[in-house]
């Protein structure tokens, strides 16, 4: 009877451990959902105090914006000051020296050309000195003006112009008097030149330079490749005439430009402009087989094809 007890103890026991077991599995779990549940409310908390901080930085943003666009509405009503503008003055002396064979009083053979042609004087001139003015009116418009001061002491406008700077569609407006943009040189001035004057074909068609009273629209294109496309409407004056004295202009320009670079020491650029002009009673100086002075008069309509290619390497 005695040797049976064990073997009942140990069949007891056995059937117990799963049941101790399941107990012990149950605590564990428990206690993972516990600590589970803890990091889900802390993480609950922290996205709770961000969401929190953030909302007080909009609020905090957007206060700023308001406050930045009532300052600049009280300040665009504001009275400008006498400097507000601050422009850009320029002064530009051309002071030359020259030495030659050939007499300063010449003129081109067959061509009614006027303007300043030519090199100028031999020996020390002073040249025509040139004063700039240029300043941004507001941020829809810019504004020039250069006056040049001849060495006979007298002054002329060559350019006075106002143009936009913040048109849709990279569109440029301009009016006023300005160098036309036809060809390569011509909108350039004559301190800027590499020579000391224009070359033989400005000088006989176009008077050295063709400026105008009118407007111009340009268009530059949003490419890598450089690609301008211009039109001008003006009076038509050219040469040291005032153009026609009537409702309607006298002259239009149409122009293309594009260029580009090649590799990182060459550029270059070509163009493709078209002028027509109706002078009236256009009047210029000459001197016949005779050597006597005459004046010639035109009435009538010119065109002119411009073509340019220019390549650079530096």
């Amino acid at each position: 009877m005695f040797k049976h007890k064990p073997i009942a103890r140990y069949i007891a026991l056995m059937f117990l451990l799963p049941i101790v077991v399941h107990a012990n599995d149950n605590v564990e779990m428990e206690s993972l959902r516990a600590e589970l549940q803890q990091i889900k409310q802390n993480y609950e908390a922290r996205i709770q105090a961000l969401e929190a901080r953030l909302q007080q930085t909009e609020s905090i943003a957007n206060t700023a914006d308001k406050n930045a666009q009532a300052a600049s509405v009280q300040a665009s009503k504001a009275p400008i000051s006498s400097n507000a503008l601050n422009p850009d003055i320029a002064l530009i002396l051309s002071g030359t020296y020259a030495h030659r064979a050939q007499n300063s009083d010449y003129h081109i053979t067959n061509f009614q050309s006027g303007g300043e042609i030519g090199p100028g004087t031999r020996g020390f001139n002073l040249g025509e000195s040139e004063l700039g003015i240029a300043a941004s009116v507001d941020d829809k418009f810019y504004g020039r003006l250069n006056l040049a001061l001849a060495n006979d002491n007298s002054v002329s406008v060559e350019e006075a112009f106002v143009q936009t700077t913040s048109l849709p569609a990279a569109l440029t407006l301009k009016a006023g008097r300005f160098y036309s943009g036809i060809g390569y040189l011509n909108a350039q001035h004559a301190h800027t030149w590499d020579f000391v004057d224009n070359p033989l074909a400005y000088q006989a068609f176009l008077g050295t330079q063709f400026g105008d009273d009118g407007v111009q629209l340009t268009w530059l294109a949003p490419t890598d490749l450089f690609l301008e496309v211009g039109a001008e409407y003006g009076r038509g004056r050219i040469a040291e005439t005032e153009g026609r004295d009537q409702n309607k202009g006298g002259a239009g320009a149409i122009f293309a430009h594009l260029g580009g670079d090649v590799g990182v020491s060459n550029n270059w650029r070509a163009g493709l402009s078209y002028l027509s002009v109706s002078p009236e009673s256009r009047e210029s100086q000459d001197v016949d087989t005779a050597g006597n002075t005459v004046i010639n008069s035109f009435t009538g309509n010119s065109q002119m094809w411009l073509a340019d290619f220019v390549w650079k390497w530096v």
